[in-house]
């Protein structure tokens, strides 16, 4: 619309952002927005100027963190898309009605995979059967994020799930394979472990951790090597994933969302996410120059909300 109705040249970034703060970055101008550890912000105006459907409620600390450091750059949030997301661990309805039926075990609640009273493995298959050429490395993921990590290490005090680096900083101890992390409750055993996947840099990893390790869940996390293994690793195995709705991608599989610990707002601003995750602001986002720089595209994106029927010509 902004291209065939408003007149403006528009081309969708070919760039796939790695995280939900990448909107933060890349609408700064930021060129390396996907790099966590140089991201090169600063040097350049941005070439990039609209972001919708920004998953940007799980990272508020990191938009108001950037704007204080350069203030001129940061991104204009011009609201909600009309829908908030929610992201999770989540298990398939398949698994979930076999051990109800067979043991009445409600693995949809966390409670339930705590192995001093439950034996939920037996529901999962295991992590030997995953090929570790289609699993990212661990020091390539947000699994060696010393802010995610020391996080982890501070407010779950397990130590022996991290490695101390010569900087001071943390990353996950993974195994010798530098592809799974093992949870305290069956790092002594691997054969114990369920599979857990997630993907990107390692969407929702830290939390993920944290859930394990509060709760007693005999996981092992891993990073599928891209979107498509992803999909196929949790369409194939019996296992947890990540997943977000509104999204259709494992609709046929009826996931449910594991219910944790209620939310707690505090806890989660200071980076301790061993409580239950909260449903996401999702914005739109747009460069700070693009008010001067094209303020009708500006005033049709405040305007925008899916579903709704208006009038494009009053943009014109």
């Amino acid at each position: 619309m902004i291209r065939e109705v408003l007149g403006f040249h528009a081309e969708v970034d070919p760039t796939v952002g790695g995280n939900g703060a990448s909107p933060v970055f890349a609408l700064a101008g930021c060129t390396d927005f996907n790099d966590k550890d140089n991201r090169v912000c600063g040097v350049q105006e941005t070439t990039i100027h609209v972001s919708v459907d920004s998953w940007i409620g799980s990272y508020a600390s990191t938009q108001n963190q950037f704007a204080k450091e350069y203030p001129r750059l940061a991104a204009e949030d011009l609201g909600s898309m009309g829908y908030a997301g929610e992201e999770s661990m989540y298990v398939s309805r398949a698994i979930l009605q076999a051990a109800y039926s067979e043991s009445g075990l409600a693995l949809d609640f966390y409670k339930s995979y705590n192995t001093t009273h439950h034996d939920p493995k037996k529901y999962f298959d295991s992590i030997h059967g995953v090929d570790l050429s289609e699993l990212a490395k661990c020091n390539e993921t947000d699994m060696s994020n010393p802010s995610r990590m020391g996080d982890y290490a501070r407010y779950s005090g397990d130590y022996d799930g991290v490695v101390n680096q010569t900087d001071g900083s943390f990353a996950a101890k993974c195994d010798a394979n530098n592809r799974w992390w093992f949870a305290p409750a069956c790092r002594h055993n691997s054969s114990a472990c369920i599979p857990v996947f997630t993907a990107g840099t390692g969407w929702k990893v830290q939390a993920m951790m944290q859930w394990s390790t509060a709760y007693g869940i005999p996981a092992a996390i891993a990073v599928s090597g891209g979107w498509s293994l992803f999909v196929k690793h949790v369409q194939t195995f019996r296992a947890l994933h990540y997943w977000w709705v509104p999204d259709s991608t494992f609709i046929d599989m009826l996931p449910e969302q594991l219910i944790f610990a209620r939310h707690s707002a505090n806890e989660w601003l200071a980076g301790d996410k061993k409580t239950g995750g909260l449903g996401s602001y999702v914005s739109k986002m747009v460069s700070n120059n693009l008010r001067s720089k094209a303020g009708r595209v500006r005033e049709f994106l405040c305007s925008f909300l899916p579903g709704n029927v208006f009038d494009v010509s009053h943009f014109l």
